[in-house]
This record gives structure tokens, C-alpha cells and sequence, in this order.
């Protein structure tokens, strides 16, 4: 049994809407995608300051602690656990800039996606 023409037609603009439907679906997901990974990133950078703000201020407490070793102010403990402090702050400095730059390649690829495109029948 055959369908009639008008029958066929409104099934493919049904099949039409139902594919932009799923398009804008798709779209509106990948833009919040976008922007979660721009708010990760911001987050990242801000993290990433302080970080090295930490590494700095370690590596002047790790100076200071060895002149004060140097002088028998103090023991070896203290400069020992301050170079350690510090190594631990490079660490999770590099850490978060790998993190970091992973986060980009998938904002790059993520906006690199095709535009709109529009669909007729």
C-alpha cells in the first residue's frame, strides 16, 4: 500500500525537525562544554599565579634557611624540609600546567567543530 504524496511530505519535515531538534541538542551541549573548559581554564591560570608566588617565596625560605644552617643557627633538618616544601610546589606547579594545557587541546578541538549548517529539503 502506498502512502499519499502529502503523507511523505509531512514525514520528511517530520524527519527535518527532528534532525534540527537533535542539532541545536548537540550544539547547546557543546557550547557548555566550551565553557566549562573556559572556566576551567581561568581557574587553572589563577592557580597557576599562586603557584609560582608559592615557588618563589620557597626558594627565598630555602635561601634564608641555609645561610641560617651555614651560620649553626639551626640544624639540617630545617633547610633539608624547606628544599623539599619547595620541590613539592615545583611539582604541583608542573603538574597544573599539564593539566592546564590538556584542558586547552580540548577547548581547541571542541571550537574547532563545523558551523550551523543548515539542512533543507
Amino acid at each position: 500500500m502506498r502512502l499519499p504524496f502529502g503523507c511523505s511530505i509531512a514525514a520528511a519535515r517530520g524527519d527535518y525537525e527532528a534532525l534540527q531538534a537533535t542539532f541545536q541538542s548537540v550544539r547547546l551541549a557543546l557550547q557548555a562544554d566550551v565553557a566549562q573548559i573556559y572556566f576551567a581554564l581561568r581557574e587553572a591560570d589563577e592557580e597557576l599565579a599562586l603557584l609560582r608566588d608559592t615557588v618563589k617565596l620557597r626558594e627565598e625560605s630555602v635561601q634564608l634557611l641555609q645561610r641560617r644552617f651555614d651560620l649553626g643557627e639551626i640544624s639540617e633538618l630545617d633547610p633539608a624540609r624547606s628544599r623539599t616544601e619547595l620541590q613539592t610546589a615545583r611539582s604541583e606547579a608542573i603538574e597544573l600546567e599539564r593539566l592546564r594545557a590538556a584542558a586547552w587541546r580540548r577547548r581547541t578541538r571542541a571550537s574547532a567543530l563545523p558551523k550551523r549548517r543548515s539542512f533543507r529539503c
